[in-house]
């Protein structure tokens, strides 16, 4: 079928939807100005995207989801030139990786392109009928009506997000005096997450980049701990200080005590198992010779070293 526009004429949920009640085969080509997305489909269904967008890259993806160290990406990548193969393809191979796992990071991947294209209101496409994705990459299975619908639904929320969002380089800082009460608050595990990245000096860009979740996602965690007292505007963009920090001394900032980043711990008491990963921590401490009482703050326990006993007991929730 000859199929080709402008995005500012033809939406593209519109486009997918026909595409998939068509049961279409070939390759989506969305371009607006120097950026290009390209979605395949087989039988209508969504089979594999790709795009110049940087952040959309799967060696990013893979450093985001903390699948690959930054040495570990070089030299896969290097074996991936060598054998002209698709990267995860190549990590598959050398058991580096699952399938399963594969799969996850390319549903992840066309999510994150889908969700960018859907908000694109100007750009030309056009659909080259019975082309197919390289035959080295891995294939994945996704309905675009499920896409659209959950895409539309994330547009809507993601512009009343940055209407509340504070100014991208905004340092943020957890309010630890303010949640000693830590058990009235319930986090997800990617607040959780998030949370343990804030040390007093990172901005809301550079939270962005480090967390493993999509930046609609890690935004969205962050306006939910601002809304709970936990999480607070530190410096604005401007460089002007909202209040003084409730720290100070040498284990201000960076580095924090083991008692107040222990503190988040009781927050996940959701269920029983995380009930127990908290005492657990609080036992590992002790066994290490770590203080937690603010009596004796330890201004030597960094957020790495509380991190690596966090990572200990807290195991993803499924």
């Amino acid at each position: 079928m000859a199929l080709a526009g402008n995005l500012e004429t033809a939406s593209l949920e519109n486009i997918l939807q026909m595409l998939n009640m068509n049961k279409s085969t070939g390759e989506l080509v969305l371009i607006r100005g120097s950026k290009r997305i390209g979605i395949f489909f087989i039988d209508g269904a969504i089979v594999y995207s790709q795009s110049t967008i940087p952040a959309h890259g799967m060696e990013t993806i893979l450093i985001r989801r903390r699948r690959l160290s930054q040495a570990d990406l070089q030299m896969y990548m290097a074996l991936q030139k060598h054998s002209n193969k698709d990267l995860l393809a190549v990590l598959l191979e050398n058991n580096v990786m699952t399938r399963r796992e594969c799969v996850v990071c390319l549903d992840f991947q066309t999510d994150q392109i889908i969700f960018e294209a859907l908000g694109w209101e100007e750009g030309t496409f056009y659909f080259e009928e019975g082309r197919h994705p390289d035959k080295t990459v891995i294939l994945i299975s996704r309905n675009p009506i499920d896409l659209v619908l959950e895409g539309l639904r994330c547009i809507d929320e993601w512009r009343e997000i940055r209407k509340q969002l504070p100014a991208r380089d905004s340092i943020l800082e957890i309010d630890f005096k303010e949640n000693r009460d830590s058990q009235a608050l319930s986090l997800t595990q990617a607040e959780f997450n998030l949370a343990l990245l804030m040390n007093g000096s990172r901005t809301l860009n550079d939270l962005c980049a480090l967390s493993s979740a999509s930046e609609f996602d890690t935004c969205k965690a962050v306006l939910q701990l601002m809304s709970t007292g936990m999480v607070r505007v530190k410096r604005t963009g401007d460089g002007q200080p909202v209040r003084p920090s409730t720290t100070s001394g040498p284990h201000a900032s960076s580095e924090r005590t083991f008692e107040e980043t222990i503190s988040l711990a009781p927050a996940l008491l959701t269920t029983t198992t995380y009930r127990r990963a908290a005492v657990k921590v609080k036992g590992l401490a002790k066994g290490r010779g770590l203080p937690f009482t603010h009596a004796s703050p330890d201004p030597r326990v960094s957020i790495g070293r509380i991190k690596g006993l966090v990572a200990t007991v807290f195991k993803p929730r499924k």
